[in-house]
């Protein structure tokens, strides 16, 4: 009888690299975004809002990023992950 032992030389890959931030993954038009943010599935959204635009001759124009979900946990029963909120309020007034 023979038994094959396992291979010693088989390496075996860690990922050391780091998770995009954010990744916003659409079925179809209508669907709800599946949302990831530093690798992690944000469950139970309650908003979801992103803008990117090009810089022009106009000036800097930052990637905006805003999503609530529901943690009840919290003490306002939601959280937010938001970046660069005033500057896209700041763009949407002019």
């Amino acid at each position: 009888m023979c038994i094959e032992k396992p291979s010693l030389t088989k390496v075996v890959k860690l990922s050391k690299e780091k998770p995009p931030l954010l990744q916003i993954e659409l079925d179809d038009i209508d669907s709800v975004p599946r949302v990831f943010y530093k690798g992690k599935e944000i469950k139970r959204k309650i908003r979801v809002d992103f803008s990117f635009l090009t810089n022009d001759d106009t000036g800097f124009r930052p990637t905006h990023i805003d999503i609530e979900y529901i943690d009840e946990e919290s003490k306002f029963g939601s959280k937010s992950i938001v970046y660069n909120r005033y500057f896209y309020n700041e763009r949407k007034e002019k």
